[in-house]
């Protein structure tokens, strides 16, 4: 299959029939519902609202909607401080529809529960961690949830790096003109191949570690025009040519790998020139590469480094920003962020793509209003990350493969 093609060999859920039996067909959508929460409150609801498009279009054709989820990672079966019950009343408020709740000793008989409250559309399972079958990929776990399905729809793009029962299994339990992708999981398909096929690539590399991405980063190093190295990763790469960088984090176990990524990049690697740098006194201060104490910690690239990117990122047609460009958890190190959000929202205007990629960086942008400056924001963090570094991910595998076995009703 054709890269570039990709979205076009998935089935997208609007090409679902219009059900025959209004109401007594179900649908089974693997939604990713692992939102924040602290003290019993939603800290970000999105991810619920994201996929509200897709159940109501499938609501609207007269199917009946049964979402399954996993949150957190529970490790001894039902533990109630991991239950989805808690988010249900949030489910309900956003889809502004009464939800049929299905507890976990009964989440392998979802047809009987369906057929004992007919007047529920949407229903929410238990969280499906709680199985342990779910994490280990069985086939029979997924074998009980399709028993008299319709149809399957993968609406959880950020889940499906993992080849769990929910996301891989279950697919394939459903003859290949019965799998779906939902909405945002088709948006989070073409913005990643935008971004694989781009045509003049400008990458903004933060975050801190290279170990956690370097799989992307040789991708993205042999793809991009220029890497623009940020956040505490630009540590790394600065202390690997031999520039002291005072009680910055450094990821030594990593210096190898720098080196080779320096290699490969050659002159299109584009390194902080200064730097915000933290020193023992609590003052926070901009400091060329060179004057940074040995005691100082850098926080943030500095106001020259963020002039010089401005020169690279203008001559991009699709910029990809992944990883935060210091700790933006901390006030004194936003303004960088800031400015960065300023200078690309004038370079989208001027119809370049722009997409963020990671929750980190939303989360970065979120806090100094920065979300306009995006044509595109992933929050699918590592799913996103591993399918722009391989093309593919083992949810969409899923939905494109022959299935080994049939559940679904005719």
């Amino acid at each position: 299959m054709p890269n570039h093609n990709l979205s076009q060999h998935l089935h997208s859920w609007q090409e679902l029939p219009q059900s025959t039996h209004p109401y007594s067909q179900h649908v089974l959508v693997r939604v990713d519902f692992n939102v924040p929460i602290k003290d019993g409150q939603i800290l970000d609801d999105r991810r619920i609202q994201q996929a509200t498009p897709t159940i109501h279009g499938l609501l609207k054709k007269g199917y009946r909607v049964v979402l399954l989820s996993h949150w957190g990672r529970p490790k001894n079966g039902f533990e109630p401080a991991y239950s989805l019950k808690q988010i249900l009343p949030t489910v309900q408020n956003i889809l502004q529809e009464q939800v049929g709740w299905i507890p976990h000793e009964h989440s392998l008989h979802i047809p009987e529960i369906l057929q004992q409250t007919p007047h529920y559309r949407v229903y929410l399972v238990e969280n499906v961690r709680f199985h342990p079958g779910e994490t280990q990929g069985n086939p029979h776990l997924a074998q009980h949830w399709a028993q008299h399905a319709f149809a399957y729809v993968n609406e959880a793009f950020s889940a499906s790096h993992r080849k769990h029962t929910s996301v891989y299994h279950l697919a394939q339990c459903f003859p290949e003109e019965r799998r779906f992708m939902g909405s945002l999981f088709h948006q989070e398909v073409q913005a990643g191949m935008q971004i694989r096929n781009a045509q003049k690539l400008v990458v903004i590399q933060g975050g801190a570690k290279i170990g956690d991405k370097l799989n992307l980063l040789k991708t993205l190093f042999q793809k991009a025009e220029w890497i623009l190295i940020g956040g505490a990763m630009a540590n790394t790469f600065l202390y690997a040519k031999g520039i002291p960088v005072g009680r910055s984090f450094v990821e030594h176990t990593r210096l190898t790998e720098a080196r080779q990524l320096i290699h490969l990049a050659g002159n299109r690697l584009i390194l902080p020139i200064d730097a915000i740098v933290a020193l023992p006194n609590g003052q926070v201060q901009a400091l060329p590469l060179q004057d940074i104490p040995s005691d100082g910690e850098i926080i943030d690239v500095g106001p020259g480094t963020l002039n010089r990117w401005t020169q690279y990122l203008e001559q991009a047609r699709e910029i990809f920003w992944n990883g935060p460009t210091g700790k933006y958890e901390d006030e004194r190190a936003r303004t960088s962020t800031q400015t960065l959000a300023r200078i690309l929202t004038l370079i989208r205007a001027k119809g370049v793509f722009t997409m963020a990629g990671g929750g980190d960086t939303a989360a970065a942008l979120r806090l100094v209003n920065g979300e306009g400056a995006m044509t595109y924001i992933s929050t699918a963090g590592g799913a996103m990350l591993e399918f722009l570094a391989t093309g593919t991910l083992p949810g969409i595998q899923a939905l494109k493969k022959e299935p080994y076995t049939v559940h679904a009703t005719t």
